[in-house]
C-alpha cells in the first residue's frame, strides 16, 4: 500500500516509455505491441493505486528511460516531460530552476522517497543540477496543486524521485563510467542483495567536469564541477507483520562560477547535502490496515567563496504517521499527522526557525463501474500564519466501448514564505503572507490504433493570489549591493494545454512526441511571466535491432520565444537541441554507449549572458556481475 511495500509490485517491464501519464511503454509479444495502461503510482495518493484510477495528471520516468539516454543528472531528463520547463545558469553544477505549468520554481515540492527535499534558506529551494541520475527506479512527476496531500510548496506540484530498493537475490554488482567532452568524467558502483532477513542496496559515485565559462563567452575560462554522491537503502523483514526500513543520500559538490564576469576565476562554491529517513510499517493479518511512522531528516551546507566568504545551513525534520484502511472493496481511507521543524543559519544574519502542524484525510471510491474518484482535505498550522485549509477532488471514467478515458481534477493550495524571504538581512520580509493558490485540469486519453498508438490531450488553469516576487529597485554599481526585497507583489493566472502522443509503429521502434503550450499573466502588471516559454516541444525515438544487442535513442527539445526578465523586456529567441545516444549489448555483462549532446552543434541561452555547451561526445561502459 504504502511506497516501500510496493517495489516489488513494480518491477514491470512497461514503465519504460517516455513519460507518458496513464500509460507505460509497450511490450512486443511477436509483432503486436501490448500497452500496460495501468501502471501503479504511489505519489498522488500516498497509497499504490493504478494510474487509470486517477484524475491527476501523472507523468513517469522509469529507470530504464534514464538508462536509454545514459544523462548523469536528472535535469537532462526532465527537460522532456510535459508541463515541465527546466533552465540553468550555466554549466554542469549551476543553479537549475525546474516549473510546472508556469509557476515559480520554489511552487514544486521535491520529494525524494517521498521526503522533502531542499533548503529553507535558499532563493532556489532545489537545486536540480547536482541530484546523480544513478540508481534510480523511477520518478514520479504529479502536476496541478498537491497541498491537501504534502502541504506547503507544492502549488505547481510535486517530483518524487524513487531510488532503487532493496531485493530478493544474491548480491549484483553494477558499475558505470565514462569519458568525454570538456574534461569530463564519471565513474559509479552499485551493491545490491539479500543476506538472512536483510535487504540492502547501496551506490558511490563520482563526477567531474572542467567545463566551461557560466556566463558569456563561453570560451573565456573554465568553471569546474565536481559531485560526489553515496546512496544507500537498508531493510528488515525478520518480522511477521512489521517491516523496518531506512535510506540514506549524501552529495557534496564543488562548483565554480562566475560572480563578476565571463573570466571571473576564483569564485566557487562548496555544497553538503543530506538525507536521512526511518520508517517502520506495519500491516494487519488481512491487509486491512496498514501503518506507517516515518522520521526523516535534510541538512544543506552551501558556502561561497568570491569576494567576502559566506555559508548557509538549512535544515528540515519531520515525523509523519500515515494510514490506510481498506473499508471495502470499493472504498479506502487515507489519513495522516505531520509534524514539520526548519531552522536556518548563515553567515548575513538568518537564525531562526519556523515549524508546522498539519492533519490530513484523503477518501477514494469506485462508487460505479469505471468510476474513480477521491476527495481530500487538510489543515496546517504554520507557526508563522494562521492555519491553512487546501482541499482537492480528482475522478477518472473510462468509456468502455471505445476504451476513452475521461479524467479531472480541482485543488486548493498554499506555499508559506521560507526562512531565506523572511529573514535575509538584505532582501528578507517578515510581514510576507503565504501564497494561495486553485487549479484545475480536465483531459481525455484514447489508444488508437489496436493499441499501437496512445495519445492525451489536457487542459489546466491555476490562478495564484499574494505571489512572492522580488522587487528590484536598483543597484550600486560601486559595491554590487542590490536594493530590493522580497514582496506579495502580484497576482498570477497560468493556463495552457498538455498534448502527447506515444507510438510503436514497428517491432523495436518506440516514439514519444508531447507540446505544452502555456499562457502566464502577471494580473497587477498585465504582463507575461518571466523565464516562462509560451511552447515547449519534445520528441524521442528508441530503436533495438540485432536481437536488442543495439540500441539507438534520440531526443529533440524545442523551447519557444520568452522574456528573460518582468514587464516583457530582453525577448529570447526559440531554440532547438538535439541529443543522441547509442548503446550496444557486448555480452550479459557488458555494455558500452555513446552519448552525443547538441548534436548539431546548436548556440543557445537558457538564460540571457549564461553558457550552454557546444556539441560534446562521451564514451562509456556498463558492468553486471
Amino acid at each position: 500500500m504504502f511506497q516501500s511495500n510496493t517495489y516489488l509490485n513494480l518491477k514491470y517491464s512497461s514503465l519504460a516509455l517516455l513519460c507518458l501519464p496513464g500509460a507505460a511503454a509497450a511490450q512486443s509479444h511477436g509483432d503486436e505491441p501490448v500497452w500496460d495502461l495501468d501502471p501503479v503510482v504511489v505519489s498522488a495518493t500516498r497509497m499504490a493505486t493504478p494510474v487509470t484510477e486517477l484524475g491527476n495528471s501523472i507523468s513517469v520516468i522509469s529507470g530504464a528511460e534514464l538508462e536509454r539516454s545514459r544523462q548523469p543528472f536528472l535535469e537532462d531528463t526532465l527537460r522532456r516531460v510535459p508541463g515541465v520547463f527546466v533552465r540553468r545558469n550555466g554549466g554542469p553544477g549551476s543553479t537549475t530552476n525546474v516549473s510546472i505549468r508556469g509557476t515559480q520554481t520554489g511552487q514544486s515540492l521535491v520529494l525524494i522517497n517521498s521526503v522533502k527535499a531542499g533548503d529553507p534558506t535558499s532563493s532556489t529551494p532545489f537545486n536540480f543540477s547536482m541530484l546523480s541520475a544513478d540508481n534510480i527506479e523511477r520518478i514520479e512527476i504529479i502536476r496541478g496543486p498537491q497541498s491537501t496531500i504534502y502541504g506547503a510548496d507544492a502549488i505547481g506540484g510535486v517530483i518524487n524521485v524513487i531510488t532503487r530498493q532493496p531485493e530478493d537475490g544474491s548480491m549484483n554488482l553494477e558499475t558505470d563510467a565514462f569519458a568525454g567532452s570538456y574534461g569530463t568524467w564519471k565513474a559509479s558502483a552499485q551493491l545490491s542483495g539479500r543476506e538472512g532477513d536483510w535487504q540492502y542496496d547501496g551506490l558511490v559515485s563520482m563526477f567531474h567536469t572542467d567545463g566551461f565559462s557560466a556566463r558569456t563567452p563561453r570560451d573565456a575560462e573554465a568553471d569546474a564541477f565536481t559531485n560526489r554522491t553515496a546512496r544507500g537503502n537498508l531493510k528488515y523483514t525478520g518480522f511477521n507483520q512489521l517491516t523496518l526500513s531506512s535510506f540514506l543520500h549524501y552529495d557534496t559538490n564543488r562548483n565554480e562560477y562566475d560572480a563578476s564576469g565571463p573570466d571571473d576565476a576564483e569564485s566557487y562554491q562548496d555544497n553538503q547535502h543530506w538525507i536521512a529517513g526511518l520508517n517502520g510499517e506495519f500491516l494487519t493479518e488481512d491487509e486491512s490496515i496498514e501503518s506507517r511512522l516515518s522520521l526523516s531528516f535534510s541538512e544543506t551546507n552551501r558556502r561561497f567563496y568570491a569576494a567576502s566568504d559566506s555559508y548557509f545551513r538549512g535544515q528540515m525534520a519531520s515525523t509523519l504517521w500515515e494510514n490506510v484502511f481498506i473499508l471495502s472493496e470499493t472504498l479506502s481511507l487515507v489519513s495522516g499527522f505531520e509534524y514539520e521543524d526548519n531552522r536556518g543559519v548563515a553567515s548575513d544574519g538568518i537564525d531562526a526557525s519556523i515549524d508546522n502542524k498539519s492533519a490530513f484525510a484523503l477518501l477514494r471510491g469506485n462508487p460505479a463501474d469505471r468510476l474513480f474518484v477521491d476527495i481530500s482535505g487538510r489543515v496546517d498550522d504554520h507557526s508563522m500564519f494562521s492555519a491553512e485549509h487546501t482541499w482537492r477532488t480528482t475522478g477518472s471514467y473510462r468509456l468502455n466501448d471505445v476504451n476513452t478515458r475521461l479524467k479531472s481534477s480541482y485543488g486548493t493550495s498554499f506555499r508559506a514564505p521560507n526562512l531565506y524571504d523572511l529573514y535575509h538581512p538584505l532582501y528578507g520580509n517578515p510581514n510576507l503572507d503565504p501564497e494561495k493558490g486553485k487549479g484545475f485540469d480536465i483531459g481525455i486519453e484514447q489508444p488508437l490504433w489496436n493499441g499501437h498508438i496512445l495519445t492525451e490531450l489536457t487542459y489546466f488553469h491555476n490562478a495564484i493570489r499574494d505571489q512572492i516576487d522580488f522587487d528590484f529597485r536598483g543597484w550600486d554599481p560601486a559595491t554590487g549591493v542590490v536594493d530590493g526585497d522580497y514582496r506579495n507583489l502580484s497576482s498570477v493566472r497560468t493556463q495552457g494545454y498538455e498534448f502527447q502522443i506515444s507510438a510503436y509503429p514497428l517491432k523495436g521502434l518506440q516514439l514519444t512526441a508531447n507540446y505544452t503550450w502555456t499562457d502566464t499573466l502577471d494580473r497587477d502588471a498585465g504582463t507575461a511571466l518571466a523565464r516562462q516559454p509560451r511552447e515547449v516541444l519534445s520528441l524521442s525515438g528508441d530503436y533495438s535491432m540485432l536481437d536488442n544487442r543495439l540500441s539507438l535513442h534520440a531526443n529533440m527539445q524545442y523551447v519557444g520565444e520568452r522574456y528573460n526578465s518582468a514587464n516583457e523586456s530582453n525577448r529570447m529567441p526559440s531554440y532547438t537541441v538535439w541529443n543522441g545516444t547509442i548503446r550496444y549489448r557486448i555480452s550479459e555483462r557488458f555494455q558500452a554507449y555513446l552519448r552525443v549532446d547538441n548534436l548539431f552543434d546548436k548556440y543557445y541561452e537558457e538564460i540571457i549572458g549564461y553558457s550552454t555547451p557546444a556539441r560534446s561526445a562521451y564514451v562509456g561502459l556498463t558492468t553486471r556481475f
